[in-house]
């Protein structure tokens, strides 16, 4: 509606008040008023809502609670911040050769091996890798071949990963964006399954920094998982060209607890 015609009903809606009062209305005023009070009404909350939407309220703590308007511009800043950052990033690590790769993938293994929590950790939670992810295959078949750990491996079911045991490395089959799954059939992890026992998840990811703040692939897999299973403890494995000087990231997206590079261990 617009100004003209706010106007006129405003002015008729007063007209009909009066007449109200003095002569009455007869049924077809009276209906004809309550329909444009309750257009009037609607309309009033309408543009109430669509100013509140830009102002910015000082709570009693004294913190600011942002506009939604500004909520929604600054949502779109920091998804793009991400999106810009993961291209880049990715792209610097599949620039990599198969020569570094290797070589880095094995000073990243031996510092994992070389982790308390690793040595101690009765039961893996692994990523399977995929392109130029650190890779994590040489380590299942180690960890499979040895049989001192049980293993565990993420499958994309609907919206969220769940992970499921590992007995053969024969039995992932392509899945989700061509990474190589365990299928349905497996035992799936559950609580009770590894009651009592120390495990370690490793995830995976496309950009990190020295805070431990993480970027990952975009539909926050990890995060939902670990959200829904705090009792886990966590280590990343990347490159060191995967860190950036600083990362976005919100208060309640899941930081792992160490992130081992082939330099380093950053905690």
């Amino acid at each position: 509606m617009d100004k003209t015609n706010m106007e006129e009903n405003i002015k008729r809606i007063n007209e009909l008040y009066h007449k109200s009062q003095g002569e009455g209305l007869t049924n077809e005023e009276k209906e004809e008023q309550a329909m444009l009070r309750k257009d009037y009404v609607s309309r009033f909350r309408y543009n109430l809502r669509a100013q509140l939407d830009h102002i910015d309220f000082v709570e009693a703590d004294e913190t600011i609670t942002m506009s939604k308007s500004k909520r929604h511009n600054n949502d779109d800043i920091f998804m793009n911040e991400k999106r810009n950052l993961r291209q880049t990033y990715l792209a610097c690590r599949d620039a990599l050769t198969e020569a570094e790769l290797e070589d880095k993938n094995i000073l990243i293994t031996n510092r994992l091996f070389a982790l308390a929590q690793y040595q101690e950790a009765e039961v893996i939670l692994t990523y399977v890798s995929f392109g130029s992810e650190v890779q994590t295959i040489g380590l299942i078949q180690l960890l499979l071949f040895r049989r001192e750990k049980q293993v565990f491996v993420p499958k994309v079911v609907g919206e969220e990963i769940r992970f499921y045991k590992l007995k053969t490395i024969m039995t992932l089959a392509e899945g989700y964006k061509g990474i190589l799954e365990p299928t349905a059939a497996e035992e799936e992890l559950t609580l009770s399954n590894i009651e009592g026992m120390k495990s370690l998840l490793i995830m995976p990811g496309t950009v990190f920094d020295e805070n431990r703040g993480r970027i990952g692939y975009g539909k926050g897999f990890y995060d939902q998982f670990l959200k829904r299973n705090p009792q886990f403890e966590t280590v990343a494995l990347a490159y060191e060209c995967q860190i950036a000087p600083s990362v976005p990231v919100l208060e309640n997206d899941i930081r792992p607890m160490m992130i081992i590079t082939e330099d380093r261990v950053i905690k």
